[in-house]
């Protein structure tokens, strides 16, 4: 099982919504995905009880499983490894370092979005300095930027001296996801916005956001089985 960590300093980035936008884009690469919700406000949690209600948006093929919390969130991650899904989509708490810690211990790879904004890229150390501890790659993504805005790689060039910004392998441009409504309109619908507007920009950015994750996730597996060997 591979296991995504959403891990963040503070909210209002996006990383609910990006959580969902994974899971699905993962769900639509034949993976049998679970999510975990970590954050009290159990914004994805919620999210997902709309989605199991919305037949009519046709998205049967794309199923997510919940991962239920028991008492202690040792043995929800405990119960969630045990599930055996492909990936597991873990959306952690802004501001609470220690369960940002069994998150970040959990995972494989750690995801941290960040607003190009100088009180976000501002509040980055505390789930830096823990991921740095974990041993466990990590990685930033910059969530709601502008069009040609020069915030945007102002913002890379500052995260890129805490770690790796993700790029696209391609081109090398930073990988950014766009400030749009769209995205936020369809979690209320218990989708995400690359299936409600299939031609619109948003598939692009998740689909080439996900491939990077894939295959980040794919090369911690292969250094884990490495170290289990040796």
């Amino acid at each position: 099982m591979h296991v995504l960590a959403l891990a963040k300093t503070k909210g209002g980035v996006g990383s609910t919504t990006l959580a969902a936008c994974l899971a699905v884009e993962a769900s639509r690469h034949h993976k049998r995905v679970g999510i975990l919700d970590c954050d009290p406000q159990r914004s994805l949690e919620r999210w997902w009880h709309t989605r199991a209600g919305e037949a009519q948006l046709g998205l049967g093929d794309r199923r997510l499983e919940l991962v239920e919390h028991e008492r202690h969130l040792d043995d929800t991650l405990s119960k969630a490894r045990a599930s055996k899904f492909d990936v597991l989509v873990i959306d952690g708490p802004p501001g609470n370092i220690d369960v940002t810690a069994l998150i970040i211990e959990a995972a494989d790879f750690i995801l941290i979005a960040s607003q190009p904004s100088p009180l976000d890229v501002g509040a980055m150390d505390a789930v830096v300095d823990v991921a740095r501890e974990s041993g466990k790659p990590y990685a930033f993504i910059l969530t709601r930027t502008k069009p040609n805005a020069v915030a945007t790689p102002e913002a890379g060039d500052f995260l890129s001296t805490l770690g790796e910004v993700l790029k696209d392998p391609k081109s090398g441009d930073l990988l950014e996801i766009g400030d749009r409504t769209g995205y936020s309109a369809a979690m209320l619908r218990g989708a995400t916005l690359p299936e409600v507007e299939p031609k619109g920009k948003a598939p692009g950015e998740i689909s080439k956001l996900w491939d990077a994750i894939d295959a980040k996730l794919r090369k911690a597996a292969k250094a884990a089985a490495k170290a289990r060997v040796a």
